[in-house]
């Protein structure tokens, strides 16, 4: 079986409610989980269980409060965080459920610009951005806007070409149809099931019963973690 490119090991995470009087809410404990390469692990479970919280650990948003947490052979948990930003542009893509609107820069040099940052020649980037918006069905007049004014499902069409741009050996996928409509969902289907195909692992969260058993190699349950009286 190929090495995991992802390896979590005992993770816990809390949450101190400090608003609440200091409460404690425990969200992640001693969570094992291995992705491979050509995986998509989807996280299962009711809302509440714990799945962003997760994919936020993966990603390095959140730090664990124990365990650790590799991402092709460094452990991000104890990583600095300049290294958690080089797995970032080398490794490790997210496609979160909200386009981060970045002011005044269009849409096209929104989607490219991962490829950029990974030094592929600006010209080739702008052109594999607009394949994808052009595969994602938005208007061509709309990639030189920002995509501030664009509607939920425009932007999140532009948020699902950026994370596909480059191929990385892992993508985080968070809800990543939520706001299109059933011909776009199809179409980040086939980007997801081709993206396996070439290697990519991925862990996502996916509400949706048809989507997820199509993009889905396996489930991972997750359950409610007991909190200590």
């Amino acid at each position: 079986m190929a090495e995991p490119v992802l390896a979590l090991r005992g993770v816990t995470k809390h949450f101190v409610q400090h608003l609440r009087g200091g409460i404690r809410l425990d969200v992640l404990a001693r969570v094992d989980l291995d992705v491979v390469p050509g995986e998509c692990v989807v996280l299962d479970g009711p809302s509440g269980v714990g799945k962003s919280t997760l994919l936020k650990v993966i990603y390095g948003t959140y730090r664990v409060d124990g365990g650790s947490v590799s991402v092709a052979g460094t452990d991000i948990a104890r990583a600095e965080p300049r290294a958690v930003l080089a797995l970032r542009r080398t490794v490790m893509g997210h496609v979160s459920q909200f386009l981060r609107v970045v002011p005044r820069v269009a849409a096209l040099d929104i989607v490219a610009e991962p490829a950029r940052a990974r030094g592929v020649p600006a010209a080739e980037a702008r052109d594999r951005a607009a394949a994808l918006l052009a595969r994602l069905n938005l208007p061509e007049k709309l990639w030189s806007l920002p995509p501030a004014t664009f509607s939920g499902g425009e932007q999140q069409r532009v948020n699902i070409a950026r994370g596909f741009v480059v191929d990385w050996p892992l993508l985080l996928l968070d809800e990543p149809t939520a706001s299109l409509d059933a011909e776009n969902a199809a179409i980040v289907a086939g980007l997801i099931e081709q993206a396996r195909a070439r290697g990519t692992a991925m862990v996502a969260i996916c509400h949706d019963g048809a989507m997820r058993g199509r993009i889905a190699t396996r489930l991972f349950g997750m359950q409610r973690v007991e909190q200590a009286a």
